[in-house]
């Protein structure tokens, strides 16, 4: 357990030393770009310099290949930021972050058995999920033949239960009244989470940790941004206070090791992007981007005292074929009165290099995006190492799918 422990602390000491520094990029708001001179204030002097002898088509193909081979070009200084970041995000080591066919083996040392393997050949909608279908759509394999799964001991096996979940809840309880004919029975649980939101993903491992009940846990997280951190407080809304989230435990940190650590709302909103899928469909940022910084300028120009609200402006680039009818849509959904007053002059002195603009929008959204699995690999250990100084050491960090096709790949697995 010890050797563990100190392991997990050396890994994130060596993450956080590296991501520290870069914490005010990982926070920073887009929308202000420009206004905040991100380009020259928040990335390094000599990476700055380097991508700016390419153009954008050069600079973006430079990338894609780098971050695609980690041994490619290590003297190139956009090579060297892509491949820190890749060497400070979690990886399968053999030790505490193990694959799919690893856990199996654990299991089977533990004394348990994997049982055939269950094919879902599709998705329900949420009005057949309650027609119960589960069986008609599910099939096992036998031998490498598929076949209709079906427990002659228990025909109804799915029932659906619906509670708010804290980590006080009681999920033997839920249990015992969603099938009352086992009431007097003892449960063991494997509490399962596919995609927890927010403090959904928390809460699960407390309960696991709490609950004698809960035998084991297999748990993805997602929606980081929806954690709650100390600093974080002013944010929430009247139903997460009335719940008690103003009071109750963060969603990050967990563990004593991080205590008082904080990572920052936009940290964990970055987090939740996926580089594996950019790479995979070549996906540059949306032209909203650029229009909506260029559009800060103007507002922290003429209206420096306003509070804009951005939910306004969702999707109105996509009807734009440019930053002048970009500008004039959004004065109207703002009511602002700028366009009318504003000379043509004046949008052309705004957007005088819209190329140069656009590029360094887009490789700074490219260069910023190669912390989102660095900031993820702290809260999936941070997780971990609270299982493990709770005394669960059968605990681990199992990797179970394509990051391309499903970017939270991980899961947190624990067996009492």
């Amino acid at each position: 357990m010890e050797t563990s422990i100190t392991k997990v602390h050396q890994h994130l000491d060596r993450i956080l030393k590296y991501l520290n520094p870069l914490l005010p990029l990982a926070n920073c708001h887009m929308v202000e770009f420009f206004t905040e001179n991100h380009w020259e204030k928040l990335l390094p002097k000599n990476l700055i310099q380097t991508i700016d002898k390419w153009d954008l088509n050069s600079a973006v193909e430079k990338f894609w290949t780098y971050a695609s081979e980690p041994k490619k070009n290590n003297n190139c200084e956009l090579s060297k930021w892509i491949h820190k970041a890749q060497n400070h995000s979690l990886s399968v080591n053999n030790d505490y972050c193990i694959s799919v066919e690893e856990l199996e083996q654990h299991l089977q040392c533990w004394g348990g058995s994997v049982l055939p393997e269950i094919k879902i050949t599709e998705f329900m909608t949420s009005k057949k999920s309650y027609e119960k279908q589960w069986r008609a759509i599910a099939k096992k394999i036998t031998n490498g033949n598929e076949e209709l799964f079906i427990d002659n001991k228990q025909c109804n096996i799915h029932r659906f239960a619906t509670s708010f979940i804290t980590n006080k809840t009681n999920v033997a309880k839920i249990m015992k009244e969603a099938f009352p004919e086992h009431y007097e029975n003892d449960y063991k649980v494997l509490l399962t989470g596919l995609h927890t939101c927010g403090n959904l993903g928390p809460d699960s491992l407390r309960i696991f940790s709490s609950q004698t009940s809960t035998t084991a846990l297999f748990n993805v997280p997602c929606c980081y941004h929806l954690l709650t951190e100390k600093v974080d407080a002013d944010l929430f809304d009247v139903f997460q206070r009335d719940y008690g989230c103003g009071t109750s435990e963060h969603g990050f940190p967990m563990s004593e090791y991080l205590r008082g650590y904080n990572l920052g709302r936009n940290a964990r909103m970055l987090a939740a992007q996926s580089l594996d899928r950019v790479l995979h469909y070549r996906q540059l940022p949306d032209k909203s981007l650029l229009y909506r910084a260029l559009f800060q300028i103007i507002v922290k120009t003429h209206l420096p005292k306003s509070n804009l609200k951005d939910g306004k402006l969702k999707k109105i680039a996509s009807k734009c074929d440019n930053f002048t009818q970009y500008f004039k849509m959004a004065d109207k959904v703002l009511s602002l009165g700028l366009f009318d007053r504003l000379p043509d002059s004046y949008l052309t002195d705004v957007s005088n290099d819209l190329h140069c603009q656009w590029k360094q929008i887009v490789m700074f959204n490219l260069l910023r995006l190669c912390l989102a699995q660095v900031i993820e690999s702290v809260v999936l250990l941070d997780r971990l190492l609270y299982l493990l100084e709770n005394g669960y050491r059968k605990s681990y960090i199992v990797k179970l799918f394509d990051p391309v096709m499903s970017p939270r790949c991980h899961s947190i697995v624990a067996v009492r």
